[in-house]
Order: C-alpha cells, then structure tokens, then sequence
C-alpha cells in the first residue's frame, strides 16, 4: 500500500522523488495499467487503495480469458505459425486440422501467453512446416466429472459407431423404463412423455425387453 501512495501521488499532483534526491521532479506521462485481479473487489477489501483504483479506472477495458473467446485462439495461433515459422524456418509454419482442434479444445488457463509459447514449441519440434497436434505439447483434455460418471460401466470397445450404439441402447432402455413407471405403466402417456409415437413405444418395449 505504501508504493501505491506513492504511485497516487505522481498521478494526481505530477511529481516523483529521485532516489536521494531532494528536489520533486516534474512528470508528465499517461498510465496504462493491465492486472488478472478484480481490483475493484480488493478495493472493497482493503487490498488496494481505493482511491487509486478510482484514479486508474477512468476507461476500462476488461478483456475475456482466451478459452472464452472462440475462434480468437484459431487466429491467433495462425498468427503465430506464421511468426515463428518465418523466424525459425524461413517459412511460415500452418497447422493441421487435428492440431486446430487441440488448440480449440484447450482450457488455456496461461491465456495468450501460453499459447504463443505453444507455438513456438511446436514449430521447433515439428519435421515439416505443417505442425501437428503432437507437436504442441499440450495434454489431451481430460473428462469432467460428469463426464467420468456418464462413461462409468459403459462398453466404449470397438469402432465409434459399434460403441455409440450400444450406449444409445442403454440410454433408450432407461428413458422407457422411467416413463413407464411414471405413468403407471400406460403405453400411450409414456410415449407422450419422452416423444415418441406409440407404435415407437411398442417397438422398444418388445426389443427392451420391458
């Protein structure tokens, strides 16, 4: 807090101390100052000087993590392979579609930074100007909670459609079987209920077993 008085002080009257000196010395600059933090909640806490948060703040700008803002990760990456790839290969470095995809589906919790230093990484790792998904570094994005529970029990063996199949089943069994339990067994309202025709109803009761 007290570098902060100090930094209030050169805003408002225009005027720094030297190191040893005795002579205040007259400045005359423009102040612009970036943070990751809320200051206006560390004002209310004690944190940070409220009225040097007032005195900062005159136009703010507050700038959305990098994972909130959608393609902007595509356009800066290109921009990036393109940099990198000049400087470090003569040529301008271009990602691959499963690489474009890592970088999407990445959190980016070091925002901007982070993925600059991504690509950097992948264009001094990659055999070729084409950089790919493993040239990046970055771990593959793991499950939600949520996710871990659906996926728990299920048999995710052979191709994607063998395994989405067999998933879809488990979750047609279930979704009939509540509805009819919720309504007393009727055919015709449970199949109301999830949006199904009726003959659709009798269809999946027979194969389900139900």
């Amino acid at each position: 807090l007290n570098v902060q008085g100090k930094l209030l002080r050169a805003i408002e009257e225009k005027i720094v101390d030297r190191i040893g000196g005795r002579v205040p010395v007259p400045v005359d600059i423009r102040i612009v100052a970036a943070t990751n933090r809320d200051l206006q909640s560390a004002a209310e806490q004690g944190e940070f000087r409220r009225d040097l948060y007032f005195r900062l703040a005159v136009f703010p700008v507050e700038i959305p993590p990098l994972r909130e803002r959608g393609d902007d990760v595509l356009l800066l990456a290109r921009h990036f392979a393109a940099q990198f790839g000049r400087e470090l290969r003569k040529r301008e470095a271009v990602l691959s579609e499963a690489a474009l995809a890592m970088l999407q589906q990445h959190h980016w919790p070091g925002n901007v930074r982070e993925l600059e230093n991504a690509i950097e990484r992948a264009c001094i790792l990659a055999d070729s100007s084409l950089l790919e998904a493993r040239d990046l570094g970055l771990a593959a994005p793991k499950a939600t909670d949520e996710e871990s529970q659906a996926l728990a029990g299920l048999d995710l063996s052979g191709t994607l459609a063998e395994a989405a199949e067999r998933a879809v089943r488990i979750v047609e069994r279930r979704k009939i079987a509540d509805a009819l339990r919720a309504s007393d067994g009727n055919k015709t309202r449970a199949a109301e209920a999830i949006g199904v025709s009726y003959k659709t109803m009798l269809t999946k009761i027979k194969d389900y077993e139900l």
